[in-house]
């Protein structure tokens, strides 16, 4: 049994089974149960208790991302008037002023920024949550290399295609993230896959140049390792123009981690309902607090679990 601090009332006891089970709201089907306002399971068929969603004392959301072991927490209502306000004058600062280079190169920058972040964690996400353990780097052989990028994904898309067929494989989660070589030799692709494969095998469906395996620890945290790898290689494709307004990964489709939304009364009942479904506090969170420069209308916090 887990024990688990509600906000609005006292101890209560979830049983570890069900703590991951109740939800609101899920993708891929419809769900029985959910936790209520008072982190206690309850079911939907229940006359006597109504969707938190809907529940007048509800007032935060929690999406769950558990096979990503990551959570985020929001404010299921907008703020006060006064809040709404003073956010709208702090963003009319940079964007009602006229767009001269340097501010338009500011709002540039914060829209870079926001959709690295934003790519970064759903690469991350997707990684951890499929297991992808295995990273290799594919080069081209010719001279020059190979500098188009359509062209160098086309044989990637090939290159995965024929690893399902030599491995006999049909169900094949796979990410990878596409690198210009600094020294001039065009494009090279770093890939992520969750199950071994071997090596022959590999070396016969690229058929294009060498592969490479970077150095990684061994270990339950290896998928972890790889995620840093890929967040970091596609961190570099947001600066410089040679990537601008492109898609600068690939997931392989049908795998994509599903999330589950529950709620929560307060902003301490909902890192609490955090916790009680993760089984632990996180080693890394953030919180909206931290960022002076938030222009969302609701406040938001969130996390990654081991």
């Amino acid at each position: 049994m887990l024990r688990v601090l509600a906000a609005n009332a006292a101890d209560v006891t979830v049983p570890p089974q069900e703590a991951g089970m109740g939800s609101v709201v899920s993708q891929g089907g419809e769900a029985a149960a959910y936790l209520d306002h008072g982190t206690q399971l309850v079911s939907e068929s229940d006359p006597e208790h109504k969707s938190p969603r809907h529940s007048p004392n509800a007032s935060w959301n929690v999406k769950v991302i558990e096979a990503a072991r990551r959570c985020v927490a929001y404010e299921e209502r907008p703020p006060s008037d006064e809040v709404i306000e003073a956010r709208a004058r702090r963003r009319c600062t940079v964007l009602d002023k006229p767009r001269t280079p340097e501010h338009q190169a500011q709002v540039d920058e914060q829209n870079k920024a926001r959709s690295s972040r934003r790519a970064r964690t759903e690469l991350v996400d997707y990684v951890i949550a499929n297991a992808l353990s295995h990273l290799w780097t594919l080069t081209y052989a010719k001279e020059g290399g190979e500098h188009d990028e359509a062209t160098v994904k086309r044989h990637v898309n090939r290159f995965c295609k024929r690893l399902r067929d030599i491995s006999c494989i049909p169900q094949l989660p796979f990410a990878y993230v596409l690198e210009l070589h600094p020294g001039g030799h065009g494009w090279h692709v770093h890939f992520a896959l969750g199950q071994r494969v071997p090596w022959p095998h590999v070396l016969r469906a690229w058929r294009r140049g060498r592969i490479d395996p970077p150095k990684l620890s061994k270990g339950k945290g290896r998928s972890r390792a790889v995620a840093g790898y890929l967040a970091k290689y596609l961190a570099k494709t947001f600066t410089g123009p040679q990537s601008k307004c492109k898609h600068r990964y690939e997931l392989a489709q049908g795998f994509k981690p599903g999330a589950v939304v529950y709620s929560a009364s307060s902003e301490a009942e909902a890192y609490a309902l955090m916790c009680a479904i993760m089984g632990g506090d996180p080693y890394k969170s953030w919180s909206s607090r931290d960022y002076p420069d938030w222009c969302a209308p609701i406040q938001a916090f969130g996390g990654r679990w081991p």
